[in-house]
């Protein structure tokens, strides 16, 4: 099946089976692991993806983790990278990059934004600090692993709106556009 990958993708794959063993899902273009920690869900997509932070490169590898991101910090998150997915509902966040140690850097530092330990311009400028230390071959601990707990049970499902009052607030402007609807019409014939 990996015949028809692109190389870079291929050698992820071998790379990711390496590490935590078979997936547990297998399509025509993914690859997926549940459970292997720190992550909750890793994917290898076959296809890539344009993404210019901090350079040129194709983002194919997504890693997923509980997180309760608040809802104040989510515009943050996206000036910061375009490639952090967040999932309110389910309570995870998640790193779409072309390598572990990226996406790792990524929620590292998505984690510093979210608890006002850095300003968006400043992760942004901690990342390209990052990359080139560990080119240099420097310590990178930010590359290393999360540096925060993990938590379970961070699901948002929300607040329903369905209560009575709605419900009736719904039925009566309901009523009352299809009375307007009806004179629109009965006026119109005329």
């Amino acid at each position: 099946m990996l015949k028809l990958w692109p190389t870079e993708q291929k050698e992820a794959a071998q790379c990711y089976i390496a590490k935590y063993g078979f997936p547990d899902e297998i399509t025509d273009s993914m690859l997926i692991w549940y459970e292997k920690q720190p992550w909750k869900k890793i994917v290898l997509h076959r296809y890539e993806i344009d993404h210019h932070f901090p350079k040129q490169h194709k983002d194919f590898l997504t890693q997923t983790i509980n997180y309760k991101v608040p809802a104040d910090k989510f515009d943050d998150l996206a000036v910061f990278d375009g490639s952090i997915i967040i999932d309110r509902t389910k309570g995870e966040i998640s790193a779409r990059c072309h390598d572990e140690m990226n996406n790792i850097l990524s929620l590292n530092l998505a984690h510093d934004i979210i608890t006002s330990k850095k300003t968006v311009r400043e992760a942004r400028d901690a990342y390209a600090q990052n990359l080139i230390a560990h080119r240099m071959k420097l310590p990178t601990p930010y590359m290393d692993h999360l540096r925060f707990s993990l938590k379970q049970n961070t699901a948002d499902p929300d607040v329903s709106i369905m209560g009575e009052t709605i419900i009736k607030r719904v039925k009566q402007n309901f009523k009352s556009s299809m009375k307007k609807i009806k004179w629109q019409v009965l006026y119109n014939r005329k």
